[in-house]
């Protein structure tokens, strides 16, 4: 063993982590996902090439990822990715056209229908100039 290395961790996750964690996922798989698969249809109806991915291959934090693009173009993304140590979660809008990246830090009750509604309406529009329709047909007059 290396003496300059530190040591392994054998210590385990807080039982709040543990718990806040699996909550993350259950949130990404019952409340996003189908919205990121709503919008990813959309998408595809309109020419753009997208892939939506639930990411936990790091325990420490899963996340959801919707990956579009024109085709042949770089691809854009739009992920919620699980902060353990704040207990919360970040919204991360990567655009290719320009290398900007936008993150937002919110809770974990920001993974519901209007925000991700709103979130993925903006990343369409900004991104690739595409509404989507839907959204403001769920939306009730006001909201915007």
């Amino acid at each position: 063993m290396n003496p300059a290395a530190p040591e392994p961790s054998n210590s385990p996750l807080p039982e709040d982590a543990r718990h806040f964690l699996r909550d993350v996922e259950a949130a990404l798989v019952d409340q996003a996902l189908p919205l990121f698969e709503e919008a990813a249809r959309h998408a595809r109806r309109g020419g753009i090439e997208v892939t939506v991915e639930m990411d936990s291959s790091d325990p420490l934090q899963p996340q959801l990822r919707l990956a579009a693009s024109n085709p042949g173009t770089r691809t854009s993304s739009y992920r919620i990715i699980a902060d353990v140590g704040n207990r919360g979660v970040v919204h991360e809008e990567f655009y290719a056209c320009n290398d900007e990246t936008r993150t937002l830090p919110a809770q974990l009750a920001s993974i519901n229908e209007t925000v991700i509604d709103t979130r993925l309406a903006a990343f369409f529009l900004k991104g690739f100039a595409l509404p989507l329709d839907y959204v403001t047909e769920r939306r009730q007059a006001g909201f915007w």
